[in-house]
């Protein structure tokens, strides 16, 4: 019984928000290439997002850093939580400085095409420096799980 009540929690975490049909709604993200870095306007959000997939990769290259894309989606409590609630944690702040990291939006037709094909957000897909996915996590993680994880890729 105990088993069978760790697994519903799991479930839990690891729901994402799922898309319901298409829509294409264009973002406010410019790509400006003197800027590379962001501070979101969430009061809450600590981490250094780079402005667009472009610059992200090319930083990615040229620091020799892996590149984590974020997707995420308007309305989608499980992406509020994620980077509210894990990526916002001290510790994981400190490792994300050994990774380029960008968040696109689900709905950005645009960057969406440059992505691996998806369903659910959140989710995270990982590239090389040079450019090759080699991973992708999806859906909510607890701040300890998600740094367990990002240990492993050093």
């Amino acid at each position: 019984m105990k088993w069978f009540i760790y697994i519903i929690i799991l479930i839990g975490f690891m729901t994402g928000c799922e898309e319901k049909g298409t829509t294409s709604v264009q973002t406010d993200q410019p790509s400006n290439s003197q800027h590379y870095i962001e501070k979101t306007t969430e009061s809450t959000d600590q981490v250094h997002w780079v402005k667009d997939l472009d610059t992200a990769f090319a930083l990615s290259k040229e620091q020799n850093k892996p590149l984590i894309v974020m997707v995420e989606s308007h309305g989608c409590r499980w992406c509020t939580k994620m980077k509210e609630n894990t990526l916002n944690n001290p510790k994981v702040l400190e490792k994300l400085n050994e990774f380029v990291i960008v968040k696109v939006l689900r709905e950005n037709s645009e960057d969406r095409s440059r992505l691996p094909e998806f369903r659910h957000v959140p989710i995270m897909f990982f590239y090389q420096p040079d450019g090759e996915l080699f991973d992708n996590l999806r859906g909510y993680f607890e701040p300890e799980d998600f740094l367990e994880y990002l240990d492993e890729l050093s």
